[in-house]
């Protein structure tokens, strides 16, 4: 289309990053849960945890 670029950065990860990503999983994953609610949440006075997931604005 004429007037428009496109560009692509792949970058990818070093066998440290994976090896580091795997142990912070590993070490979190006692951690997690699902099926929780908004209560399991800290808010500022007023502030609301809506539903769903973020989506961008």
């Amino acid at each position: 289309m004429p007037g428009q670029g496109l560009a692509v950065i792949l970058l990818r990860p070093g066998p440290q990053v994976l090896d580091f990503q795997d142990a912070l999983l590993t070490a979190l994953s006692p951690f997690t849960e699902s099926g929780g609610t908004a209560a399991a949440f800290a808010t500022d006075p007023g502030e609301s945890i809506s539903p769903g997931p973020k989506r961008p604005q």
